[in-house]
């Protein structure tokens, strides 16, 4: 699965990778954690940033399994309404008996895009607020030894695809995630202060070996 990320890249290297109109002027973001106001990119608006909350509506799905996603009906309603997630790092977390160490993935240069849907919602307040969802994947070899999952990552002709007007058949879904290759993914343990979505800050990136401990944990 993918339940956190970062997207620390400057508004200008946004800009230049995903082809925007105008630099968006963006906070760097440490922890990214579902429920949260993140930017995405949309079929509608496919040249500017939109925020949207991390979760589809009613249950807050923060993720869909692409093997699957044209099978799902709640997915597949949305498949005319696809988005790109951008960031440069996502985190997972390897198991060990009972407890889970955090571990952050990230690219050698560059931006990241996961695949996404999007849709929108009535507000209490009737407001209408996007939200979004990340489509999974059975994960690579650089991720594979810390999770059996990760966030289906598009790239170059693949993001445009996936941006292109109207709805992907199940046939031409499978085919482009069937022509993915993963970028290559470099990874190290982090400390415990990303297991808190409170903390959205450079702590959640230390290696977990430069971590000063207290009595109750990190410092």
């Amino acid at each position: 699965m993918c339940g956190r990320y970062t997207l620390k890249t400057s508004g200008a290297a946004l800009k230049e990778a995903l082809s925007l109109l105008t630099e968006p002027a963006l906070q760097p973001r440490f922890n990214i954690a579902p429920s949260q106001l993140a930017p995405i990119v949309t079929q509608a608006r496919p040249q500017e940033l939109t925020q949207a909350h991390w979760g589809l509506l009613p249950r807050h799905i923060i993720n869909a399994r692409s093997e699957t996603v044209a099978a799902n009906a709640l997915f597949r309603s949305l498949l005319g309404q696809r988005c790109l997630v951008p960031a440069d790092g996502f985190y997972e977390w390897a198991r060990h008996g009972k407890s889970k160490t955090p571990h952050y993935f990230s690219p050698p240069q560059g931006i990241l895009t996961f695949a996404g849907l999007y849709s929108t919602f009535a507000a209490p307040d009737g407001r209408h607020v996007g939200a979004f969802t990340v489509l999974t994947c059975p994960a690579s070899d650089d991720v594979r030894a810390v999770h059996d999952r990760m966030p289906v990552l598009l790239q170059g002709e693949a993001r445009r695809t996936w941006l292109s007007d109207g709805a992907l058949s199940p046939e031409a879904l499978a085919a482009l995630l069937a022509g993915l290759r993963p970028p290559a993914l470099g990874h190290y343990e982090v400390n415990r202060h990303v297991n808190s979505a409170a903390v959205d800050d450079p702590r959640c990136l230390a290696p977990a070996s430069s971590v000063q401990l207290g009595l109750f944990g990190p410092l």
